[in-house]
């Protein structure tokens, strides 16, 4: 009957399997340092795609304008223009 019965102190080896709080404070720490090593990293990311969304706005904006100075293209023709070897020439 004592056999089922523990003490209150008492633990069995199968009560030793979770982690302790040194583990726990290494994989903290551990986790601190990879994200304080790659932040940097992701800043700099987001301020290069925020440079290049600008680019590209500008870049957008500045064809835009072009192609109000060039004006409205002529309509293509419908038959290719012929070629050099084609075209008569006089002397």
């Amino acid at each position: 009957m004592n056999k089922n019965v523990r003490g209150l102190g008492a633990r069995s080896a199968a009560d030793e399997g979770g982690f302790g709080i040194a583990e726990v404070l290494v994989a903290m720490f551990l986790l601190a340092v990879i994200a304080v090593a790659i932040i940097p990293i992701l800043v700099q990311g987001l301020r290069l795609s925020v440079q290049n969304a600008t680019v590209a706005t500008a870049t957008q904006l500045a064809n835009q304008q072009i192609e109000q100075v060039r004006g409205p293209r002529p309509a293509r023709p419908s038959s290719p223009a012929p070629s050099p070897r084609h075209r008569t020439t006089f002397r």
